[in-house]
């Protein structure tokens, strides 16, 4: 849509030109966070830009991957056997395995950051600023998360599209229970897990 205005473009939208009055509103997949620009912004990867004129992209929803740049809406679901947070840009459970900053629990499979293998990056501000400024910003704190897909939990299976960790009765967003008699090792797809409980163990 195009409208006619005597003011700059908003946030959200873009002219054919510099200072021209009519402006279009940015395309879903796209994003644009100023005012009278020329061309909006692909949403960046682990995010979606569903709707038209957006000023920020959203968050990929839980339970969903978004893989690719310019996304409307998510690309996958979240591998069966596991489950995805907001914000998951990848499929591949490796990503991060062995990178530098971040650690897996070997209980959970869950990859946090590790905040005593960063060192945290500064530059030297330009004249007229003096003093630094800084190029890596710190996490919050050490509970924040990779943005890849996580096993489902011991005790437990994931369909496709399972949003968390915590278990709701009934729910397929969340995992559920493995049939009685039957183990489901971490990342668990279907409720007869691995198998059989070995004799004399349930």
């Amino acid at each position: 849509s195009s409208f006619a205005l005597p003011f700059p473009a908003p946030n959200g939208t873009i002219v054919g030109e510099s200072n021209a009055l009519n402006f279009t509103l940015c395309e879903p997949g796209t994003f644009q966070p100023k005012i009278g620009q020329t061309r909006c912004f692909p949403c960046p990867i682990g995010f979606v830009c569903p709707d038209f004129g957006l000023v920020k992209p959203l968050l990929c929803p839980s339970g969903y991957v978004c893989d690719r740049i310019g996304l409307s809406s998510p690309s996958n679901s979240c591998p069966k056997g596991h489950y995805c947070r907001v914000g998951t840009r990848t499929t591949n459970m490796e990503t991060f395995i062995g990178h530098y900053g971040w650690k897996k629990s070997t209980e959970s499979g869950v990859v946090t950051v590790d905040l005593n293998e960063w060192t945290w990056k500064t530059k030297e501000r330009s004249y007229p600023e003096c003093g630094k400024s800084m190029i890596e910003h710190e996490p919050i704190n050490e509970f924040v998360t990779a943005e890849q897909p996580f096993p489902c939990p011991i005790g437990y299976f994931c369909r496709d599209a399972v949003s968390t960790d915590i278990y709701q009765h009934a729910n397929f967003s969340t995992p559920q229970k493995c049939f009685d008699g039957f183990f489901c090792p971490r990342g668990s797809y279907t409720p007869e897990g691995s198998g059989p409980c070995p004799t004399r163990y349930y």
